[in-house]
């Protein structure tokens, strides 16, 4: 069977599992042969994954090169991001929880649930919905954040006020 190989998210091949070898490739790299869907991981195909990684013995190089058959390969699907190639978004949870505890505890909460929200659609595979969630998350963080400043901005300058008040009453 020959795949095809990605590099730098462009096909290349095909390539027989001998070649493979010559090739570099890692458990990682992303292989795609006629009759398959998508592209997966070298790791997840089993005839390469027990022909080039699980070997104790190194594997034999066959010599024989393409026969002169002009042959026309299969065109392989492009590439798209699947999910083990999308790296989960930041949904803000320890931010949305310390922000809760230590500034504004309304917009702290919105921000937890949207966190919350955020990581379920991320169990759901939904992808849109989790960097909707996860943005929605940020800005209820920052929003209770900067209550919070603006909180303690104003406990200082009402202390202060007090205070000179207090300093005026005595002279």
């Amino acid at each position: 069977m020959k795949y095809y190989i990605a590099v730098n998210n462009q096909p290349q091949g095909p390539f027989e599992i001998s070649e493979l070898s010559q090739k570099c490739i890692t458990p990682d790299t992303l292989l795609w042969c006629e009759g398959m869907s998508n592209w997966l991981p070298a790791k997840n195909i089993t005839e390469v994954n027990s022909a080039l990684f699980n070997s104790a013995v190194p594997p034999v190089y066959n010599a024989q090169k393409f026969n002169n058959q002009q042959e026309v390969p299969p065109t392989p699907p492009t590439l798209q991001a699947t999910p083990s190639m999308m790296p989960k978004p930041k949904t803000w949870l320890v931010e949305s929880i310390l922000c809760t505890v230590f500034c504004c505890q309304i917009f702290g909460i919105i921000a937890i649930i949207m966190s919350a929200l955020a990581e379920s659609a991320w169990g759901r595979k939904d992808y849109a919905e989790t960097e909707a969630k996860a943005k929605q998350a940020r800005t209820w963080v920052l929003v209770s954040f900067i209550i919070g400043i603006l909180q303690v901005i104003g406990w200082i300058l009402y202390i202060f006020l007090i205070i000179g008040i207090e300093a005026m009453a005595t002279i």
